[in-house]
């Protein structure tokens, strides 16, 4: 009969308006010690607010204890966050996590990350069979692991495996990389393990200029094979003898980005390191993404951030063939093309006339046709004594990326460029460079005979 006057009167103090004092709450527990203990500590983990109001901080953690020892994570969770002692809040953190609580789960991975990666791992595979991002975060990990295997499609399952599990969850990203990467297997360095045989992505007949894309990341790598995919399909660009290898995939401590990028915004990595693991792969020109950073063509290599747009990489694709950005150049680059008069494969750069009206030069005999052979002052040359004349009346995408147009007769200019592989400047000519700063003859002179041998064929 006590435990049963013991419930009605616990039920009645939680209906009430609060106003009942510990004295009370004091004389009921030992009256009805044994469940009146038990309910009022579920009481305390499931309606915490409202018993907390009445509470101190000594009663809290008293009847948080009880909740705790009766297996209520939430009760073992927030003793966890009130307790002082280390090793008090270690236990019932982890007592927390082994029943369950998503939170506690997720933070004993974060703290052991470092320290223990085995057990963090674990504790982010329990999360992840009740959250999608921790089972993204561990299709991520298994993704970076995959050159330390010794079989990388073993790597590779492992990434499949949370990436299904995550679409459980009801992950649209985990839905995407899975149908990418059944259509494209992805390929991992060291090349013995690159199918030559099928790693080309998209290849026309004609193909000046082959380009080999770099990721790090899943994220990276399901980013890039979408942007081949739109280039393929881009009705505007089916003339550009262009042509895309498979992603490959190197890390990120490979590839130090971070390192030979400290101090300046635009994105550059160690391409002598590069050159090496790169070597027996059939390519002109590379493509990196890159975690962070100012996309940016450093001859045969283009760097682009892991956020930028398929329109980012494109205009950035232009500057491989030599057209240069039709809005005010930095000072630096303005130095290097707006120092005399020249004819560029999109520019005209004339000097600044004396008089008040710049008159308007002739079309370039170097340039193709125009309908209307007209220029227009571009803004290329701004705080300089040259001025830039261009083909086009509006904004093209030289101008403006993200807005601008793709005229038709900027591709046939882009198509003419590549078509003269003299006018490129391709990758091997950052290996040779790179090789001869870092006193290995051998290999510069090995990709120098690269070049000569890509611009005579």
């Amino acid at each position: 009969m006590k435990p049963f006057i013991g419930i009605v009167l616990l039920c009645l103090f939680l209906r009430s308006d609060g106003n009942a004092n510990i004295a009370s709450i004091s004389f009921y527990s030992k009256q009805f010690q044994s469940s009146f203990n038990y309910l009022w500590a579920q009481a305390i983990a499931d309606a915490p607010d409202l018993a907390y109001t009445h509470l101190s901080q000594s009663d809290e953690i008293y009847w948080l204890t009880l909740a705790a020892q009766h297996q209520n994570a939430d009760a073992q969770w927030r003793l966890a966050n009130k307790l002082v002692g280390q090793k008090q809040q270690d236990f019932w953190l982890q007592q927390a996590a082994q029943n369950g609580l998503l939170q506690a789960q997720l933070l004993l991975a974060k703290r052991w990350k470092k320290k223990h990666p085995q057990l963090a791992h674990y504790w982010l595979a329990q999360a992840a069979l009740q959250d999608a991002s921790a089972a993204m975060q561990l299709a991520q990990l298994n993704w970076m692991n995959i050159n330390n295997t010794p079989e990388h499609s073993a790597g590779l399952a492992q990434v499949t495996h949370w990436l299904e599990v995550a679409k459980q969850s009801g992950s649209a990203k985990a839905s995407r990389y899975l149908a990418q990467i059944e259509q494209s297997t992805p390929y991992f360095l060291p090349y013995s393990r690159y199918q030559q045989s099928v790693s080309n992505a998209y290849h026309p007949l004609n193909c000046a200029m082959q380009i080999q894309p770099v990721v790090s990341s899943l994220a990276q790598w399901s980013r890039v094979s979408a942007y081949i995919q739109q280039f393929k399909t881009d009705e505007s660009l089916q003339n550009l003898p262009v042509c895309f290898n498979a992603p490959v995939v190197i890390s990120e401590q490979q590839l130090q980005c971070d390192k030979f990028s400290q101090n300046q915004q635009r994105i550059l990595c160690d391409e002598y390191q590069l050159a090496t693991m790169l070597s027996p792969v059939p390519f002109s020109h590379i493509l990196i993404m890159s975690q962070q950073g100012k996309a940016n063509v450093h001859n045969g290599i283009l760097y682009l951030d892991e956020q930028d747009s398929y329109k980012v990489m494109l205009h950035e694709l232009a500057h491989f063939a030599g057209l240069i950005d039709e809005y005010p150049l930095s000072q630096g680059l303005a130095a290097q093309f707006c120092n005399k008069e020249q004819v560029l494969p999109n520019l005209l750069i004339v000097k600044k006339s004396s008089s008040t009206e710049q008159k308007i030069p002739k079309w370039p005999q170097q340039w193709s046709a125009s309908a209307d052979e007209k220029l227009y002052k571009a803004r290329t040359c701004d705080n300089t004594p040259y001025q830039a004349y261009k083909p086009f009346a509006g904004l093209s995408f030289m101008e403006f990326y993200d807005a601008g147009t793709k005229p038709h007769w900027y591709m046939a200019a882009w198509a003419q460029q590549i078509n003269h592989r003299k006018n490129l400047i391709p990758a091997f000519v950052n290996f040779a460079q790179s090789a001869s700063e870092q006193g290995d003859k051998t290999s510069a002179d090995l990709w120098w005979q690269r070049y000569q041998d890509y611009i005579n064929e």
